[in-house]
Parts: structure tokens; C-alpha cells; sequence
């Protein structure tokens, strides 16, 4: 349990971004033939006002909590080496978050693994909160102490950041069921607030894709490939080299989640 709480405290505190590797934008490629099958670009004109010039979102997570409900999935990924080394080494963080306005109902399911994360097997820990209660899961032990509201409160911001600055491209298209417009950006404009370099380390290469819609006024897809060296994730000791992989959708604005007691509590 103590390993636990330490590695969260870890994720919820740290919060350095990325330093500045180079100075050409972020091509915004699509590398997944599911999004290519989801996407239907429309034309080629620009967002509305006042998101027509740039968007500031250095948390994915602003304005989350004003939208009546919604679902939302995030992986972030890791595979490479222990920095100056052969050593293989792989990690993964995945979580699922569930919101309902009404009630301040929230239900947050994260699954961690990986020797850098110091779970060399997947763990999977639950978080809701129903109101002022709030549940804690794992190994199908439930708690209720306020302590533990850490998990139900974890928000995608406190996971990966956001972007501290976007322009639009003029690619207009729909996305999970939003109407949604293309925006690239800078390496160092990007606020990933577990992953950082460490001395002498940098970005060798990377591509995303940001889909901003103006109403709800959200990020509903952000996808991210990296290749670093000497980074350091999620509060971790030992620099890695290798690719990461992000992918955070927004799904199901406005149906509700459904959020419940979990079994066993």
C-alpha cells in the first residue's frame, strides 16, 4: 500500500515540462488506421471565434467539470531502454475516467505496470466518488477513508498535461461524435507533466495530432509519438530512452456514465 500511495503522490506531484529539443512543428500525421476510420474531414476553413488564432490548454482537463457528463480514455506508453544502456525495459499507464455533473459523481479506473513504475505486474486500482463519499478499490478490498479521494479526483491533466499553445491547421472534421478542427504545435509548447528530461536529454523525434471542439470547448483527441533520450516518467529515478505513446480520447459528452457503489463496498 505504501508503494502505492508513494507512486501516486508521485504522479499528482509532478508537474515539470518538457524543455525546448528543437524548433520545427509538430506534424500533425495520423498513424492509427482506427482514427483514420473515425475521422471525416470535412474541408479546410477555420475554428470560430475566439479559437480561430490559437488555444491555450495546458491541462486537457480544463473545463471538463462544467460539461453535464462524459467519459474519457487515456494510455500512455513506454518502450525502450534504461538510458546508457542495452537493457530492455516497458511500461504502461492506463486509465478510464467516468463524470457526472449533477452530484459531483466521478469514478476513475487506473491500471499501472512496468519495472520503471516499480509494478512489474499490472495493477489496477478504482476511484469513485459519489458526492461528499468517495471509494478506493483494489485486490477487491474496499476503503472509505478520505484519504484515498486521490484516485477518484485523478484527472487526465494531473496524468499528462496539456499543450500550452495550438494553432489552428484549417482541417474542420468529426471526432467522437463532435464537431472538431486540427491544431498543431511546438515541442516546447507541449506541458507534459510526467515525463521530463533529464541532463542531456532531448526529443529526437515526434508527431502528434490535437482535435480542439469549440463547443463543448474541449480537447477531444490528443495523440502523441516520441522518441527521447535520458527522460525520466512519472517521478521515476533511472533516465530511459525509447518511444513514447500517448492517446486520450473524450467520448460520450452528455450520456450518463452511470456511476455506482463499486461491487464490494
Amino acid at each position: 500500500m505504501r508503494l502505492w500511495l508513494a507512486m501516486l503522490l508521485m504522479i499528482l506531484l509532478s508537474a515539470c515540462g518538457t524543455s525546448d529539443p528543437t524548433t520545427q512543428a509538430l506534424p500533425t500525421l495520423i498513424t492509427d488506421l482506427d482514427a483514420v476510420a473515425t475521422e471525416q474531414t470535412l474541408t479546410q476553413n477555420a475554428p470560430p471565434t475566439p479559437y480561430h488564432l490559437s488555444i491555450r490548454v495546458p491541462s486537457f482537463a480544463e473545463g471538463l467539470d462544467e460539461l453535464p457528463s462524459w467519459r474519457a480514455d487515456l494510455s500512455v506508453e513506454f518502450t525502450g531502454t534504461f538510458a546508457g544502456t542495452s537493457r530492455a525495459t516497458e511500461a504502461r499507464t492506463e486509465a478510464h475516467f467516468f463524470y457526472r455533473l449533477l452530484g459531483d459523481q466521478r469514478r476513475v479506473a487506473l491500471t499501472v505496470s512496468g519495472e520503471i513504475l516499480g509494478q512489474p505486474e499490472p495493477l489496477t486500482t478504482e476511484g469513485v466518488r459519489l458526492g461528499p463519499e468517495v471509494f478506493f478499490v483494489r485486490d477487491n478490498s474496499c476503503s472509505t477513508v478520505p484519504q484515498t479521494a486521490a484516485i477518484a479526483d485523478l484527472s487526465v491533466g494531473d496524468l499528462i498535461g496539456g499543450v500550452r499553445e495550438a494553432v489552428p491547421d484549417g482541417t474542420k472534421g468529426v471526432i467522437n461524435g463532435q464537431t472538431v478542427w486540427r491544431y498543431g504545435f511546438l515541442p516546447e509548447d507541449l506541458n507534459l507533466v510526467n515525463i521530463t528530461l533529464a541532463e542531456g536529454g532531448r526529443i529526437n523525434f515526434a508527431n502528434g495530432e490535437l482535435w480542439f471542439a469549440p463547443t463543448p470547448g474541449a480537447v477531444i483527441r490528443f495523440y502523441l509519438t516520441m522518441d527521447v533520450e535520458n527522460a525520466v516518467l512519472f517521478g521515476g529515478d533511472t533516465p530511459v530512452t525509447g518511444i513514447i505513446v500517448i492517446r486520450y480520447d473524450l467520448l460520450d459528452i452528455g450520456v450518463d456514465p452511470n456511476i455506482n457503489i463499486p461491487f464490494g463496498c
